[in-house]
């Protein structure tokens, strides 16, 4: 009730405040909660904590309002959850991810630990079998010490185990998008301290879910191998020939991403250039679980993004980078696939 009061004396009040007028001549009705919402729409470009294409997202759904004229509580209530759902987006996105990451380490610490209480009860029988010899007492004690040792050195080698699969994605042997995330930052605060380009390259397998559908998970799986392998040969190439620290990383799906430290924008395009094509020029061969060839010639092409780290991005600059080759994907992916995008702040192009 107070609410309505509230509402009907406002729609009363004359409106000399320019941003009043402002609002009314939008056609916004004068409910607190409408203009409000569309003031902090309006001046959602200015907040540095989302990135450009939140920013985006958003301002389209303000246009899609003013354009409709729909203030209904149902639209209200639309905008709100669109609103929360584009802000909350990429956070999502990241606790999925370490969700899985989570996962898939827990699985194998728990296979090391099932080894380990192995490895302590054979131990524990070697120790009680030595002490049973009746040996030389300097020689019982050297002999349990080397079977500590031998454990102690299992155990080193486990955790350095734990922290190689704590990076690495377990089936292409690429590094994972956990690794991927910590790398980033860290190439962009090298990048903006050293003054040099950096570029970023997306792409993913072209109809992957059709090849799955085709041929089944099993040889999606081993497409997705030789894509990284195609990924990993290049890399080393690419050592020998610029002496560039590449890295390459499993993204997510069919999904994967190079960092291209001291790469300008051109340049990378030239190396994503070069990937497709190693990619599309490679006969794909499917073999059954004996390893025999079932089928051969088989073609793969992928669809690539690319974008340079821009002096613009103050903040969110990691985002913003990921979203800028994003949108170079999906680009290429728009114009027909098997191509190379880049992003430009004017609008992505294509090779």
């Amino acid at each position: 009730m107070n609410n309505e009061i509230s509402d009907k004396f406002i729609n009363k009040l004359s409106c000399s405040d320019p941003t009043c007028r402002f609002l009314d001549k939008l056609g916004v009705p004068r409910v607190p909660k409408w203009r409000a919402l569309i003031m902090y729409m309006r001046s959602i470009k200015d907040f540095d904590f989302l990135t450009d294409k939140q920013k985006s997202q958003i301002q389209h759904l303000l246009l899609d309002l003013l354009q409709t004229r729909d203030f209904s509580e149902q639209k209200f209530k639309e905008i709100m959850q669109s609103q929360e759902s584009i802000i909350g987006d990429r956070y999502h996105k990241k606790i999925q991810t370490a969700f899985k990451v989570t996962t898939e380490l827990v699985k194998e610490v728990k296979s090391f630990i099932i080894q380990k209480s192995h490895d302590v009860k054979a131990l524990e029988d070697v120790t009680v079998e030595t002490i049973l010899t009746g040996d030389d007492i300097d020689q019982i004690v050297d002999k349990i010490r080397d079977e500590f040792r031998k454990v102690i050195v299992a155990m080193r080698q486990d955790a350095e185990n734990l922290v190689y699969l704590s990076r690495i994605d377990a089936l292409t042997q690429l590094n994972n998008r956990g690794a991927f995330d910590r790398h980033i930052e860290e190439a962009i605060q090298d990048a903006r301290a050293d003054k040099k380009p950096l570029s970023l390259i997306m792409f993913d397998i072209d109809h992957f879910k059709r090849f799955n559908d085709t041929y089944g998970h099993r040889i999606g799986d081993q497409a997705l191998i030789t894509v990284a392998s195609i990924v990993k040969k290049f890399i080393q190439d690419a050592k020998v020939w610029h002496d560039k620290k590449i890295f390459a990383a499993r993204y997510g799906g069919e999904e994967f991403v190079l960092v291209l430290p001291g790469i300008a924008l051109q340049q990378a395009i030239s190396v994503a250039e070069e990937i497709r094509k190693r990619i599309q020029e490679y006969n794909f061969v499917i073999r059954n679980a004996r390893g025999d060839v079932v089928k051969k010639g088989i073609k793969i092409t992928v669809s690539l993004g690319v974008a340079e780290l821009l002096s613009k991005w103050q903040s969110n600059i990691a985002e913003n980078l990921i979203d800028a080759a994003d949108q170079a994907l999906y680009a290429a992916k728009k114009g027909g696939r098997n191509r190379v995008c880049y992003y430009t702040p004017k609008g992505c192009k294509c090779e």
